[in-house]
């Protein structure tokens, strides 16, 4: 694979990190209730020719889907509330 296929097949994303925990974060724009691949490998700053290369970590991950609220419950609830205030005003 050419780095020009490789570029289009992924998104590869950069971060500097320091010591003591080397932590990093990113964000991504994902679709809904879809399987991605990732993998995560740790070099040196020089990208072209790293002196050093950690192992490769790979896994998947699914997005979480929105699950639509249900608007009878709210009004369900509504209707609890006022029984409960009515019936403590009234006695």
């Amino acid at each position: 694979m050419t780095e020009e296929e490789f570029n289009a097949a992924f998104t590869t994303k950069r971060a500097t990190t320091a010591a003591p925990d080397f932590a990093f974060s990113h964000t991504f724009v994902a679709e809904e209730g879809h399987i991605y691949d990732w993998g995560c490998f740790c070099t040196s700053m020089s990208p072209g020719s790293p002196m050093h290369v950690s192992t490769a970590v790979v896994g998947e991950v699914t997005t979480d889907e929105t699950v639509p609220e249900v608007e009878g419950t709210n009004a369900l609830w509504c209707g609890v509330l006022l029984a409960l205030f009515a019936a403590v005003f009234m006695y």
